[in-house]
């Protein structure tokens, strides 16, 4: 009996040592070449537009097994019944360093991308969760019922058309994906590229800017009169904006009352013209040949 003991004893040692050296080595396997210890990440569902990958569920798995019709091969069958019952097609990104206006995106403003056919291919609302500056999951799908095809065909009847003015054939696979940050086109920063490819998982950071430093928005035009200014964007940087005088686009100033009428000749209103510099003169005057502030 006391024999039986003592081999009790010694089991529960020996399981105990040995767990001991299982829990050492995972920690060594923990600290970086530099000496720095890592804790290891616990398990979380991942998010998906805020939403819990494990409630959407995963896609379904489809077992090949296709009708070979008359005068068809085998792999032309596969490829038919691949077109028609293939699972919709996604590519998520996610950001932690995406800014507007030099500023971290603040809370509440959209995030969104397209594809290059300009048809919107998901979105994310920057929430608390994540917090200012870092979207993500943003889930950019294809195929779907609510989403713009993987794939389009103007000779091929049983695959959808591609837009007007679009290319005759085009897939999504390969392909770079637009992102919008408050509907301003961003300027992507990486690491990561912008290519679309089925089931990836990348990490795109971005900025954009929708105001000048005056805080006017992004294509606004302000009423200074004969001097009409628009916020726009440089055409040689992108995402640089500055406020330029632009009366072909913002419009000039309504006829005011000649101060002359009613003399000898004199109209009773006068008119601007919009001069090629964008600033606007009388009727009468001469176009300055460089605006100065």
């Amino acid at each position: 009996m006391e024999n039986t003991y003592y081999l009790f004893i010694s089991v529960i040692f020996i399981i105990v040592g040995i767990v001991a050296v299982v829990s050492v080595a995972n920690d060594i396997n923990s600290i970086t070449p530099s000496g720095q210890f890592i804790q290891p990440l616990k398990s979380a569902p991942v998010i998906i537009g805020g939403i819990p990958k494990s409630i959407i569920g995963d896609v379904q798995e489809i077992e090949p097994n296709p009708e070979i019709e008359p005068g068809q091969t085998e792999a032309e069958a596969f490829s038919t019944f691949m077109d028609t019952n293939s699972p919709p097609g996604v590519a998520d990104f996610y950001g932690t360093d995406v800014e507007l206006n030099d500023e971290p995106v603040p809370v509440g403003i959209v995030i969104q991308a397209k594809t290059e056919l300009d048809q919107v291919c998901g979105e994310f609302i920057v929430n608390n969760q994540l917090g200012a500056g870092q979207y993500g999951f943003l889930h950019c799908s294809c195929g779907g019922a609510y989403d713009p095809p993987c794939e389009c065909d103007n000779s091929n009847p049983e695959k959808p058309d591609c837009p007007d003015g679009g290319p005759e054939s085009w897939n999504i696979e390969g392909t770079p994906i637009t992102f919008y940050v408050d509907g301003k086109d961003a300027t992507l920063i990486g690491p990561h590229d912008n290519i679309w490819q089925r089931d990836a998982i990348k990490h795109v950071n971005m900025y954009a800017r929708n105001r000048c430093s005056d805080g006017t928005a992004y294509n606004t035009c302000l009423g200074y009169a004969q001097r009409p200014r628009r916020c726009s964007e440089s055409p040689n940087t992108p995402n640089y904006l500055y406020i330029e005088y632009a009366c072909d686009i913002c419009g000039c100033p309504g006829p005011v009352r000649n101060p002359d009428f009613p003399g000898p000749g004199e109209p009773k209103y006068l008119y601007y013209n919009c001069c090629p510099r964008g600033d606007c003169a009388l009727e009468f005057q001469v176009c300055r040949a460089v605006i100065m502030e």
